[in-house]
């Protein structure tokens, strides 16, 4: 005979088993969904490299103006920033997931467009979705790994999401210089042009991603309403502008990143072509030599930078901000050296070592600079620098860079007087140094004591300095 107590704890073996079952299940697909999500993002950034790799090529098939060329690379950060400014209501208030998948298939159709776009205009404005449909992911990244990765793998998680970008545009370099090694070998080159070939594949990819995430559970993407209108240009944010203007510290620091990225961008942009075209290299020898370079010189700065942080105390409080400003300012001196260098060198060799003290003395800076940029203003008031600065980045430092450049090409008619106005750029992080550290050194006697007991009112009341 069959007793209660046989059967209880039977069911609840069971019940417990479904659970785990259900639980292991869950586990696959939310790891399934972020492998997915990062490989998006990759795919998504081939583009930024293949673009700049494929330049020449591009030219000859549909004969750009410089102007034109500089547009391609202006009007991608251009759609990246407008969409930054209203990505956090659209979260908001509509469904992210539906949203998340029509971004990605209009991004997919989008760059199919532009790799068989046979006219500037076509080009341009495919572009221009691209830009405008790729932010939308990126931003909603960190919030998916805040929502769903484990908490012993939230920082590997992060990690790679932020590694996403390099490793695409590296590949989209790679499979650039590839094709143009094709251009006059190709079997392809009668029907398409090779360098169309790797970012057609790239569009393709993405619509396939699309459609797949049509598939996704909902749950493994959103939990909740997860994202805030986030801060807007309206009225009521007047006062929180005026006072990150009059915050000396955050505006030079922003100035400085500003300059920093539209130099890394033009060298990105123009540098094969110029070194083809100016030094007349080998495309594939400096197609090669660069992706290897980018890929060592900035993460290598970004460690080097953090560590030496580190070592020095961090970046935090009055006299620790003024002292990273310092060392920031030495690395700025080797990378304006650098630069200059690179405008009288006349080999290969030369240039790409110059560009790797370039991008490692730049990468290092960028640590400190950034934690400044949040711990410079008070703790109400960083959600909102963050997107200020970040709307900076976009629009006078990735987009400025290939516009401004291709205006100086178009005016001169000599591809290297726009590549030096990019190098020579980097001059105006002297004067924004300088007044950076002057920013800085006028925080020190109006600031509490590092000792004091409440380090938060204190940072609070640091928060904000005259220019």
């Amino acid at each position: 005979m069959t007793t209660a107590s046989n059967v209880i704890p039977h069911d609840d073996d069971n019940l417990h088993a479904r659970q785990r079952s259900e639980t292991t299940l869950s586990s696959v697909c939310t790891y399934a969904t972020f492998t997915g999500y990062v490989s998006i993002l990759v795919v998504a950034n081939i583009d930024a490299g293949g673009v700049p790799a494929s330049l020449e090529g591009i030219k000859r098939s549909v004969d750009l103006s410089y102007m034109e060329e500089g547009l391609l690379g202006a009007v991608v950060y251009i759609g990246v920033a407008g969409s930054s400014i209203v990505a956090g209501p659209v979260f908001h208030f509509l469904n992210v997931k539906w949203t998340l998948v029509l971004m990605t298939i209009v991004n997919g159709a989008a760059s199919t467009l532009f790799a068989l776009g046979k006219s500037t205009i076509v080009l341009l404005m495919s572009r221009a979705v691209v830009g405008i449909t790729q932010a939308f992911p990126i931003i909603y990244a960190p919030v998916f790994v805040d929502t769903f990765a484990p908490k012993a793998r939230a920082t590997l998680w992060m990690s790679m999401v932020l590694l996403a970008s390099p490793v695409g545009i590296m590949l989209g370099y790679a499979a650039g210089v590839f094709a143009t090694s094709l251009e006059r070998s190709s079997p392809l080159d009668c029907v398409l042009d090779p360098w169309r070939v790797p970012l057609l594949l790239q569009g393709i990819v993405l619509l396939v991603f699309g459609a797949f995430g049509l598939l996704v559970p909902e749950r493994h993407l959103v939990a909740g309403r997860t994202m805030s209108p986030g801060p807007l240009m309206v009225p009521s944010s007047a006062n929180a502008f005026r006072s990150l203007v009059s915050n000396g510290v955050f505006v030079w620091t922003t100035v400085n990143l500003s300059i920093l990225y539209f130099v890394v961008t033009g060298i990105q942009f123009w540098i094969t072509v110029y070194l083809t075209e100016v030094v007349h290299a080998d495309p594939v020898q400096t197609g090669l030599a660069f992706v290897a370079i980018s890929a060592t010189g900035p993460t290598g700065g970004v460690v080097f930078g953090g560590w030496m942080t580190d070592l020095m105390g961090g970046y935090s409080g009055p006299r620790q901000t003024l002292t990273s400003l310092k060392v920031s300012a030495v690395l700025s001196v080797l990378a304006i050296a650098a630069c200059i260098g690179v405008m009288f060198a006349n080999s290969l060799t030369v240039v790409m070592v110059l560009v790797f003290i370039l991008l490692f003395a730049g990468g290092a800076t960028v640590p400190s600079c950034t934690g400044i940029l949040v711990s410079s203003v008070p703790p109400s008031l960083r959600s909102y620098a963050s997107s200020i600065s970040q709307l900076s980045f976009n629009i006078f430092g990735y987009a400025l860079s290939p516009l401004l450049s291709g205006f100086v090409m178009q005016i001169t008619k000599q591809r290297s007087s726009g590549f030096y106005s990019v190098l020579l750029w980097s001059l105006l992080s002297i004067p924004a140094t300088a007044f950076g550290l002057r920013a800085a050194s006028r925080r020190l006697p109006q600031c509490p004591s590092s000792k004091s007991s409440n380090p938060s009112t204190d940072q609070d009341k640091c928060g904000e300095t005259s220019i």
